[in-house]
């Protein structure tokens, strides 16, 4: 037998049906689920890499899981915040609020991030997440279920989770110090000052490597997978490093590679331990939150059309009617005029300009209604053509489009009774959270619909 079924599109199967239903006899529930994001990983670096890879990393997810080749972050604005929680919970923006990394809001006249916290003693609080979270619905019929997440970033952590998951770590970039969403304790305290001591100093492209310790140190101060109560508990993991290397370097560099490399490394260090403390009732997802354009300068000479499109008030035209700015959102003082719709749309690069109320409304396309979320989105949304990016600098990299590059992502599982398939049709990285929920025996909605709940 084959290694791979390859199913086509009239033998295609829904993702849940794949993993079996959690009720059925062949499919087990897990004592833990473990979900992974690789920050900017494309879906091509999974088949690019593929040989170079750990037998017992990532590979494992492509050869002995099951992947999906065509998987999309299927909204508009594809960036950290509102991919981990689309993978996370399985909620579009327009249900979670989380546009993007940051908005303008216009009652407290400030730029606002999602992460934003709202303390508490029991569980994690977020200012801007509405919907319901992964850990809500865990611990709604799990009540001793643990779900802890860990990130670099804060984002990486507290959105991933979401709201009332039970702790969550990151790395204070202003302290460059491991926080938690709760007072630190002894321990984390220990990690931090071990890991801001160690020579050389822990670069960016080795990130990876640090959160990966901190998880393995989570599983054990928490005995993930161990649960006195007997409920599953769930971890997530976002590593951020590919993301950083991204940024500066572009898809096509060796930094890149090397970066991915590196993150495969720190997936088989840490699935080994897992399986060492927990054994083998575990359940793996592993996807990413977003793709990335190439260098705009690297698709010029392969005489694509590419460029650069500055998006600061003082860059774009009608400054005048402009209150604010934030990728790929336009704020206007009063309603938009046919003027400041037309210049924009008249800049090189752009490939159109929709208003608010055409969103809303509906002659926009699902993807962009999936991310549109009345009070925090613009007045005018700014749409750039394939190759484009934001930037006002003449070097790097992002990503934010609703464009293959930065739509296109690996997705997989693998686990405990996890069938072996590869699968070619288009699937969107909403459904690893219901497919998750559905094995701890968890019934969620059809959250492809941005407004099922």
């Amino acid at each position: 037998m084959n290694r791979y079924n390859i199913v086509i599109k009239n033998l295609y199967l829904p993702i849940v049906a794949v993993l079996l239903s959690p009720l059925s006899a062949q499919a087990r529930a897990p004592k833990l689920v473990v979900i992974l994001v690789g920050d900017q990983v494309r879906a091509d670096y999974l088949e690019r890499f593929h040989d170079d890879l750990a037998p017992d990393g990532l590979r494992r997810f492509r050869d002995q899981g099951s992947y999906y080749l065509n998987a999309r972050v299927d909204q508009m604005v594809t960036k950290t915040s509102p991919g981990h929680v689309l993978i996370g919970s399985g909620i579009y923006a327009a249900r979670s609020g989380v546009v993007s990394n940051e908005w303008y809001d216009r009652a407290s006249s400030r730029t606002v991030s999602p992460a934003e916290i709202i303390p508490d003693a029991t569980r994690v609080k977020l200012r801007w997440f509405t919907g319901t979270s992964f850990a809500q619905r865990l611990h709604k019929e799990h009540p001793g279920s643990r779900m802890v997440s860990v990130s670099l970033k804060d984002r990486g952590a507290l959105l991933f989770g979401g709201p009332d998951q039970d702790e969550a770590y990151w790395c204070d970039q202003n302290t460059k110090q491991w926080v938690s969403y709760h007072p630190p304790s002894d321990w984390l305290k220990e990690f931090s000052g071990q890991m801001s001591e160690r020579k050389p100093p822990v670069t960016e492209a080795l990130a990876d490597g640090l959160t990966e310790e901190l998880a393995e140190r989570i599983v054990s101060h928490w005995k993930l997978g161990t649960n006195p109560s007997g409920d599953p508990d769930v971890l997530t993991v976002s590593f951020s490093a590919v993301d950083l290397v991204g940024h500066q370097f572009g898809p096509d560099s060796p930094e890149v590679r090397e970066a991915f490399l590196r993150l495969d490394q720190a997936v088989s260090k840490l699935t080994k331990r897992l399986e060492k403390t927990v054994g083998h009732d575990i359940v793996y997802a592993f996807s990413a939150d977003h793709g990335v354009t190439p260098l705009p300068e690297i698709s010029k000479t392969k005489r694509l059309d590419a460029g650069r499109v500055q998006f600061t008030p003082s860059a774009l035209p009608d400054q005048e009617s402009i209150l604010a700015v934030s990728e790929p959102w336009v704020y206007t003082l009063t309603t938009p005029s046919e003027k400041i719709i037309r210049d924009l749309s008249d800049l090189p690069g752009v490939a159109a300009v929709y208003t608010a109320e055409q969103i809303a409304q509906g002659p926009a396309l699902a993807k962009f209604r999936r991310s549109y979320y009345p009070g925090r989105c613009g007045d005018l949304w700014v749409v750039l053509k394939p190759h484009y990016i934001f930037s006002s600098s003449s070097s790097g990299t992002t990503h934010g489009q609703p464009t293959d590059d930065d739509q296109r992502v690996p997705m997989g599982f693998y686990g405990l009774d996890v069938p072996a398939h590869v699968f070619s049709e288009e699937e969107s990285v909403s459904r690893i959270a219901p497919t998750l929920l559905k094995r701890l025996g968890i019934v969620a909605p059809d959250l492809k619909d941005p407004l099922s709940e």
